[in-house]
């Protein structure tokens, strides 16, 4: 084995068995670590999000207790009387206690009132449907005492998510005989908890697939079931975050590699070191010679002996050999770039002026033949002119819409103008809209308002497709969000992104009888 090859292998097998090592642990162990914090973390902020249904089930018990252990319920239920009602069960009841709805059932089982409420259009409604199906459940109660401790309350599926709590109608002493029961309940508002917790949580239907915790682009997210009144599992509880713990683990392994790789690079290069000092002393000759060559580029390293510095002396000779022949060679072919190139595409650029075409196609081919030698001689001339970076220019944004439905076969209504900075992302913006519209709204026509307000520029762009839900209005700007469509889920990211950059807004609506309306805000001046 000549020496090159002995150093190679020491050196190489070292640094590639340390690599391993240190990838190895790092991977397993150090990734590992991280993802079992992240998953602790989750489930840490899943067990937040269910003591806070639990806090609210307990708080509805709670409230429902107080009315039905009550003398003035228990006179109720026994003799209705429209009084009970009108001190007690008016509107701002169920604002006041976040009520949805509110049941009376007398022993026999039998409705004695009911009421139901929209706490956010503050409007009486009619009581769910499905509710009926289970008044016989939660009325029914077993006179064991204390009675003042019996309860039935928790989840129930009214066709969507909903806390309840059923108490027995007793007096205020807690005492008997149990006269029917009480049922209050409240719509399950998760976006609320979210905004508490400062989560991002929801509520979906059950579906065994779904559990566990799964890290999903970019995103970890956890399941848990949630149980009704009968033990029954009927919703999942989804909680979504960004991953911030595991990228971390990943930047630590890239750290430890690195290091590794410094540390690999460092002993090889002691090595090479004492092998040059004790072991390849002779190279110091070549190397005494190499310097001479500076000044005398016609001296050649002196070839002693037949092993590896002999070797090493012939390559190095052939290798000035071929840099003096490759030197001469690169002086010619920058002369022709500098100046035969040039020239000659410019001959060509003129023939091809001065040819007159015989048909359309002729025509078409010098032209683009043309437009290609003017490429190339920009391209040599201004190979370092490139700009990094595109600067506002003063542009109609009528003319812009004008020039991106062109190419869309559907109606469109385009009304007024605005004079604006900003750059020729502001195409992307109208492009990504109207083909929003168009691929994912089913719309066959677009109307497109354009008005001057002042500091803004402000377009408001209406389809008549299918709309928006009113579920995801808030999500659809988010980066890689999609809807029911393959895609990057970024065309309404960067819509919002590049009107951030020009200090504006992007704020959809729905349009009326059906479609959206998006409602572009531009400043003016950049």
């Amino acid at each position: 084995m000549s020496l090159r090859s002995k150093v190679l292998t020491i050196t190489g097998a070292t640094f590639i068995l340390l690599f391993i090592v240190v990838y190895f642990v790092s991977v397993n162990q150090i990734l590992g670590s991280y993802e079992e914090l992240e998953k602790e973390y989750v489930l840490r902020d899943l067990n937040r999000s269910l003591n806070a249904i639990n806090k609210e089930i307990l708080e509805l018990d709670s409230i429902c207790y107080d009315w039905a252990a009550w003398d003035d319920t228990y006179e109720f239920i026994a003799n209705p009387n429209e009084e009970y009602i009108k001190s007690n069960l008016v509107d701002s009841t169920f604002t006041g206690l976040s009520l949805n709805f509110i049941v009376y059932v007398n022993k026999s089982g039998d409705i004695v009132y009911a009421k139901a409420f929209d706490l956010i259009n503050g409007t009486e409604i009619p009581l769910p449907s499905e509710l009926y199906n289970h008044i016989l459940y939660l009325s029914n109660f077993t006179e064991i005492p204390p009675l003042g401790s019996l309860t039935k309350h928790g989840i129930i599926d009214l066709e969507r998510p909903t806390i309840i709590a059923s108490r027995p109608i007793l007096t205020s002493n807690d005492e008997g005989p149990i006269r029917g029961a009480l049922i209050m309940g409240r719509f399950l508002n998760t976006t609320q908890i979210s905004k508490n917790l400062g989560l991002n949580i929801s509520v979906l239907p059950y579906n065994d697939e779904l559990k566990g915790i799964q890290p999903i682009n970019g995103k970890i997210i956890g399941y848990a079931p949630l149980k009704d009144i009968y033990g029954k599992p009927v919703y999942i509880l989804k909680l979504e975050t960004i991953r911030e713990i595991y990228p971390q683990g990943v930047e630590t392994v890239r750290y430890y590699i690195l290091t590794i790789i410094v540390i690999g690079v460092l002993f090889c290069v002691v090595t090479i070191l004492l092998i040059d000092r004790f072991v390849l002393y002779r190279l110091s000759l070549i190397t005494s010679v190499i310097k001479e060559i500076h000044q005398n580029p016609d001296k050649t390293v002196p070839v002693i002996g037949k092993n590896e510095l002999a070797s090493l002396s012939i390559e190095i000779n052939k290798m000035l050999d071929r840099i003096k022949r490759y030197n001469e060679l690169i002086k010619v072919l920058n002369r022709i770039l500098r100046h035969d190139l040039l020239n000659n595409l410019t001959i060509v650029r003129v023939s091809l002026e001065m040819i007159e075409p015989k048909d359309e196609s002729m025509e078409r081919l010098i032209k683009n033949a043309i437009k290609t030698i003017d490429k190339s001689v920009k391209l040599i001339k201004d190979v370092r002119e490139l700009e990094a970076s595109e600067s506002p220019i003063t542009i109609n944004l009528r003319e812009v819409i004008e020039n991106v439905i062109e190419r869309y076969p559907i109606k469109f209504n385009v009304e007024g103008d605005c004079i604006c900075q900003v750059t020729k992302a502001i195409y992307s913006v109208i492009d990504n809209i109207i083909n929003n519209a168009i691929v994912h709204g089913k719309t066959d026509r677009v109307d497109i308002f354009i008005e001057d307000k002042g500091e803004f520029c402000e377009i408001r762009i209406a389809d008549y497709g299918v709309g928006i839900p009113d579920e995801i209005k808030d999500q659809i700007f988010e980066e890689g969000f999609k809807y029911k469509s393959e895609g990057s889920g970024l065309g309404l990211y960067i819509v919002k992104k590049v009107l951030e950059r020009y200090g504006g807004e992007v704020i959809v609506e729905d349009n009326k009888p059906s479609g959206t309306v998006f409602i572009l805000r531009i400043k003016k001046i950049v």
